[in-house]
């Protein structure tokens, strides 16, 4: 009796510490596209904000730090930890503020579009957890991505580069 207990505890260990394993991977995977949406999303709002919305839109980064639209549905880049297949990707949300600047859902009467913020949800499925795990947040444009805005373009050409806060009337080219 006292074998057949032990026996049955340590299989029940090994089990949990699997699982336990599997999470922890998924976490770290989860985490490392997360980290390389918020890297994207800095370096090219632009970009970031016009990728098509919802959750039916999958995309990965790939290995040049490029967002890559998926294929189907149930795609997104495929990692083998330990002989485990991981599936992530990624969907982007549009943000909407109400008059006193809180977010709200797109529904709600009198709201607005923040271009500014979007909301991101990293997806994880594997092999043993189909329904899988998300993590997301909030991203905002910084102040690196604003945009240069010029209404007086009187001191002709020659501006080879935007001067950052100390905006001029000169531009690049008369074409």
């Amino acid at each position: 009796i006292f074998l057949g207990g032990a026996v049955a505890l340590i299989v029940t260990f090994v089990a949990s510490n699997k699982k336990n394993q599997e999470i922890q991977t998924a976490i770290e995977l989860g985490n490392q596209l997360a980290d390389s949406v918020r890297v994207l999303s800095s370096s090219d709002w632009n970009t970031f904000y016009q990728l098509n919305k919802g959750s039916t839109f999958h995309y990965t980064v790939s290995s040049t730090s490029q967002i890559v639209a998926s294929s189907t549905l149930s795609s997104g880049e495929t990692k083998t930890v330990h002989g485990i297949n991981y599936i992530r990707w990624f969907y982007v949300e549009n943000v909407y503020r109400n008059g006193n600047n809180d977010i709200v859902a797109s529904t709600t009467p009198v709201s607005f579009e923040d271009p500014s913020t979007q909301f991101v949800v990293v997806r994880i499925t594997w092999t043993s957890n189909p329904g899988g795990m998300n993590f997301s947040e909030f991203l905002t444009r910084t102040r690196r991505n604003e945009v240069f805005i010029q209404s007086d373009w009187s001191g002709g050409p020659s501006q080879e580069y935007f001067p950052g806060d100390n905006a001029n009337h000169r531009f690049s080219s008369s074409t």
